[in-house]
Order: C-alpha cells, then structure tokens, then sequence
C-alpha cells in the first residue's frame, strides 16, 4: 500500500504543477484525474478480496460481498478490461495501466487467471 499511496501523491504533485502554471481546466482535469485513479485503485483492491481468505470471519465475509459488486461496476469499463486482458496475456509486458498498476506484475500477486474468470465469463 506504500507504494500506492507515494505513486498517487507522486500523481497529485504532478497535477498541482499544472495547477500553478495556470493550464486551462486544470483544477477539473486535476479531480477528475483523481477520481479516476482512486476508483481504479479500489477496484484494484477489491479485484485481491474477489480471492478470499482461508478465514471465515464476518471481515471477509463483507470484503468479497464488497468485492464483488465492486467488479461488477468495474466490468462496464473498458480500461479495466483490457488491462485484465493484458494482464492475462502479457505477462512480462508492461501494456496497460490501471489505477497505480501496471499489466506486467498483476501475476505476481494473484492468480490473475482464477480473478479474470470471475471478472469475464
């Protein structure tokens, strides 16, 4: 999550310097961009808690209920889905970013086959 949190600060930074240089729109693309990125993130999150845990307990009961619904909403974007697909077929290839990610290490912290499963049928 650490690594999350300094690529989004690293983004807000970015952002704000279009912000003071006065680019035209640049307070609505900044939120906007922040929007984005952060729903992305959340999908992202969620996409691990679709995996559960080898614990029943009520927390994990409501992260994959949530985590469903989550990728559910997440299924009707097309960025997400061809980073998912990316993700599948791509595995040393960076292709496509979502939220903070990028295609290429998707495998290295799920089964990004079973997740896509659930996500696409």
């Amino acid at each position: 999550m650490e690594a999350t949190t300094i690529n989004i600060i690293n983004r807000i930074k970015r952002w704000g310097i279009d912000i003071i240089y006065n680019i035209p729109n640049a307070i609505e693309i900044c939120n906007n961009n922040y929007d984005r990125v952060v729903d992305e993130v959340e999908t992202i999150i969620m996409l691990h808690y679709l995996g559960g845990s080898k614990f029943k307990t009520t927390f994990w009961d409501f992260a994959k209920e949530r985590a469903y619904k989550k990728i559910e909403q997440a299924k009707a974007s097309k960025t997400f889905i061809e980073f998912m697909e990316a993700s599948k077929i791509n595995l040393n290839n960076n292709t496509s970013d979502f939220g903070t990610w990028d295609s290429s290490i998707m495998n290295q912290n799920i089964n990004i086959y079973k997740h896509f499963k659930l996500v696409v049928k």
